[in-house]
């Protein structure tokens, strides 16, 4: 397992979980040099190890034609390009907001045909060891002159269908909010939908509109 399928693997799980948001928009979020991703991942005694190794010829071959836009665009994909590559995800379609709108500097998606074909042919097993995922980013604000104060801005989590119910979600929010692993910070914030609220109040969080507003 390369970095390259890593990445399309954590997006795969992403898409497959949170369909609304969009195969683009999760890889830019992703690849933002100031955004964390923490994995948890399961080891198998029955199943291959991931063993780093250095990249073959062909894997090192960037085809820049190799993406999103392309696959969206072939009949042979009519829902979410990541629809095969977890056997437990939740089926999703397609719509426009997939679609990169050709605003975005770097194409993070380049080798996902690639990946796919090796995911079918299954020649990686990465996406059998990826359990759930969190990706946050540690912001600075200055709510006044001189005096500033350190956000956690939650952005994207994710576990798999058949590992949840296991207390995995808890765990990677504990571990956020611990500040000997995360740092020092005053506030962590996150943007939940309806059926995630009750989850996060669970830890504290609140809707208070005074507050969020601050941040």
């Amino acid at each position: 397992c390369n970095t390259n399928e890593l990445l399309h693997t954590i997006v795969a799980l992403y898409d497959s979980t949170l369909p609304d948001i969009g195969a683009e928009t999760i890889y830019n979020t992703i690849c933002d040099k100031k955004v964390v991703t923490i994995l948890v991942v399961i080891e198998n005694n029955n199943s291959p190890k991931i063993t780093p190794q250095r990249e073959s010829e062909d894997d090192q071959v960037i085809n820049k034609e190799d993406c999103l836009d392309k696959l969206v665009e072939d009949i042979n994909y009519p829902d979410s390009v990541f629809k095969n590559v977890f056997s437990d995800s939740e089926s999703s379609s397609s719509s426009e907001e997939d679609v990169d709108d050709g605003n975005s500097a770097t194409d993070y998606s380049t080798g996902i045909g690639k990946f796919l074909e090796k995911v079918k042919s299954c020649s990686i097993n990465i996406q059998q060891k990826l359990v759930a995922c969190v990706t946050f980013q540690k912001v600075t604000t200055f709510q006044q002159p001189c005096q500033e104060e350190h956000v956690i801005d939650l952005q994207l989590m994710a576990c798999r269908k058949k590992y949840r119910n296991n207390g995995i979600g808890r765990y990677l929010v504990k571990l956020l909010m611990d500040r000997d692993y995360i740092g020092e910070y005053d506030a962590i914030v996150t943007a939940a939908d309806q059926k995630a609220i009750d989850f996060y109040r669970k830890f504290g969080f609140t809707e208070d509109a005074i507050l969020t507003s601050k941040y």
